[in-house]
């Protein structure tokens, strides 16, 4: 029954745009539950002692601070690979430039290295691209106001500094764009500062810090998806080796 509904909506549009906006309102419907049961664990928090606040304050920001150091660390990684990679496809272009200058046939030995150096072009590029993606990926907490970052530890949390121009080039001079949100900003910033309370302290650090451990999955992620390229890499080219050997040995080159 199931496979004859899905049959019959890829044949005909309304169907298909039906079914789509009915798996639409089921994810907001399943958002919402699930926002209103972080909301009352959240809530939860409250019934806590004073002391038990401020043990756990003092915890979570000492863990914030630990996600920041780790994530730089994977960051400063990630990085390395990126930069290596930049290089190390310079240095194979031009020893790809040299074989190939070097004998037009390519016979041989030759055609082996020539190989080798244009698996591992093709391996770097794939890093440089991947790595690319991975810097323009959205990450999907950025769309959540209530559980998204908070006020006191990243900017996204104050509405007021994402309304000032970043314009590099002809930069706005602007009293509206520039200076009015920086203020405004600054006031809101300081005034949620002089009235926060333990309880509110406390439910944002938890929630940054979950956030930032989500964060830390990510680059973790990205980090490993370059590792493996580059594994992928050395595989591929043990592989040639051997095919090659096997193609020598058995007279074929």
């Amino acid at each position: 029954m199931i496979k004859r509904i899905a049959s019959t909506a890829k044949r005909n549009p309304l169907l298909r745009r039906l079914l789509g906006q009915n798996r639409g309102e089921k994810s907001q419907a399943e958002r919402r539950r699930l926002e209103h049961e972080v909301e009352e664990e959240i809530a939860r928090l409250a019934t806590l002692s004073e002391e038990e606040k401020s043990a756990k304050n003092h915890e979570v920001k000492s863990l914030i601070e630990y996600y920041h150091e780790m994530t730089s660390a994977i960051e400063d990684r990630r990085g390395s690979i990126y930069n290596f990679t930049l290089q190390y496809l310079v240095i194979l272009l031009t020893a790809l430039g040299v074989v190939i200058a070097s004998q037009a046939g390519l016979r041989n030995w030759l055609l082996l290295i020539a190989v080798l150096l244009g698996l591992h072009i093709a391996f770097s590029l794939a890093i440089i691209v991947v790595f690319e993606f991975q810097s323009w990926f959205r990450y999907p907490f950025l769309k959540l106001e209530k559980f998204g970052n908070k006020w006191k530890w990243f900017y996204y949390g104050n509405p007021y500094v994402l309304k000032i121009s970043r314009r590099a080039i002809f930069p706005s001079t602007r009293f509206e764009r520039t200076q009015k949100p920086y203020l405004k900003g600054l006031k809101e910033f300081a005034e949620k500062y002089r009235t926060e309370t333990l309880d509110q302290a406390l439910t944002d650090n938890i929630q940054q810090l979950y956030l930032l451990q989500v964060h830390n999955y990510y680059k973790n992620q990205f980090y490993l998806a370059l590792v493996r390229i580059r594994l992928w890499s050395l595989k591929c080219s043990v592989l040639v080796i051997v095919l090659w050997m096997l193609l020598l040995t058995f007279g074929v080159v």
